[in-house]
């Protein structure tokens, strides 16, 4: 059996990119944010375990978010931009108790990055097509079920 390499739809190409780049600069951000709040609370032998389930879940939910932004809905979107608020405002809140808070600035880069990615003209023309076929997708929903109503009778 031979392998069929499917190409990508032409209209996904010029934003892959940048929906990408926004999907791992989102996760980075988020476990950066929650687990630089939690270093400063967490001490004993749990410590390393719970980090890395806080990084896991927190990892879970963008993954989520991000997949409801590639269905258009709002309120992901929102809830992703207040996430990368919170991630950034818990970096920078975590400056002076860092051991090297000229290091402390790195992490903070993500954040900045994912924000100033979601602002750009090319994800805004990438929410634009998702939202349109959003509208397309319940259209449809509507007609379909419409059609069933009609047969009945």
């Amino acid at each position: 059996m031979k392998y069929v390499r499917k190409e990508l739809p032409t209209w996904i190409k010029p934003y892959f990119a940048i929906f990408a780049a926004v999907f791992i600069l989102s996760v980075a951000a988020s476990v950066l944010g929650a687990t630089s709040v939690a270093e400063m609370f967490l001490t004993g032998p749990m410590r390393e375990r719970t980090l890395d389930a806080m990084a896991g879940s927190i990892s879970l939910v963008v993954l989520v978010q991000i997949l409801l932004v590639l269905r258009a809905h709002v309120r992901a979107l929102k809830s992703l931009v207040v996430l990368l608020l919170i991630a950034l405002i818990s970096i920078l809140a975590t400056y002076t108790a860092s051991s090297n808070p000229q290091m402390n600035f790195v992490p903070a880069i993500f954040p900045l990055a994912a924000l100033w990615l979601l602002n750009t003209r090319r994800f805004g023309g990438l929410w634009k097509r998702l939202c349109v076929m959003r509208r397309r997708r319940t259209r449809q929903r509507r007609l379909i079920r419409q059609l069933k109503r009609t047969r009945r009778r």
